[in-house]
């Protein structure tokens, strides 16, 4: 990072595919949720594939005109109008009343999907809690990357049933195209390279600090086969195990890693 930094250099941060791909500037930083999402001001609708998720020290290594907003507290934005402008900022609770009402069609929510007993232990909990955005009645699509449940990814359409307890996972409708590895960090010295390697193959990821272990969600678009081989490469090597819990790239694409 360039210069010390208030918050951890590989903080989840969300962000378009523009600025993902670096052909234009962040020119929007949203803390709506508590979230840091970082934008070219264009819309892009709720399209999953339309974003990524970094750590944002990646993001303001390469614009340090970012730094002077990482004081910038949850539920407010800044924005400019070019990389040389002066950031404006605003509370996003003084902007009005949202007009997302409680059940409304994109609606943020959270999903409980239970969990069976992990025979590795990696998973201490009996469910995992997915953001998700409500598409129709009963009906939401996956928002953020599974970190211990099998076979689902971000993108994916699912049912969920409102209980006492929440909402709740019931069937998968439509699968997304992306995949989901995840990984366990044996050495932590091996963290930063495996965010590059992630990075760089076109991934986005999220981690779990507590656990040591790193959520990929892996875009059909992206070099996966790439990303194998070095994921492969590093667990003969003893600094990491993966498991590619829900593989969707075809069996030939998977063994063009070895």
């Amino acid at each position: 990072m360039t210069k010390p930094s208030p918050i951890a250099w590989h903080q989840k941060t969300f962000v378009c595919i523009h600025v993902f791909e670096d052909t234009r500037p962040v020119l929007l930083v949203s803390r709506a949720n508590g979230d840091w999402c970082l934008l070219c001001g264009d819309g892009h609708g709720d399209v999953a594939a339309n974003y990524r998720v970094v750590g944002i020290g990646h993001i303001l290594d390469r614009d340090p005109t970012l730094l002077p907003l990482l004081d910038l507290p949850p539920e407010w934005e800044a924005e400019r109008e070019t990389v040389a402008g002066s950031w404006v900022r605003r509370s996003l609770l003084e902007l009005g009343p949202d007009s997302t009402k409680p059940g409304a069609i994109d609606e943020p929510v959270r999903i409980s999907f239970h969990l069976d007993p992990d025979p590795d232990g990696r998973s201490p909990f009996a469910s995992e809690r997915l953001w998700a955005k409500k598409v129709a009645e009963g009906t939401y699509q996956l928002d953020n990357i599974p970190m211990f449940v099998r076979d689902i990814s971000l993108g994916d359409v699912v049912s969920a049933e409102a209980t006492d307890a929440g909402l709740v996972y019931r069937a998968t409708l439509a699968r997304s195209s992306s995949s989901t590895i995840r990984v366990l960090v044996r050495q932590e010295e091996a963290v930063t390279d495996l965010l590059h390697e992630i990075t760089k193959c076109g991934c986005g990821y999220e981690l779990d600090a507590p656990s040591s272990m790193i959520a990929i969600n892996v875009p059909e678009e992206s070099n996966f086969a790439e990303l194998l081989r070095y994921l492969n490469d590093a667990s003969r090597e003893g600094a990491l195990n993966y498991e590619e819990s829900a593989p969707r790239y075809s069996e030939a694409e998977r063994l063009r890693r070895d």
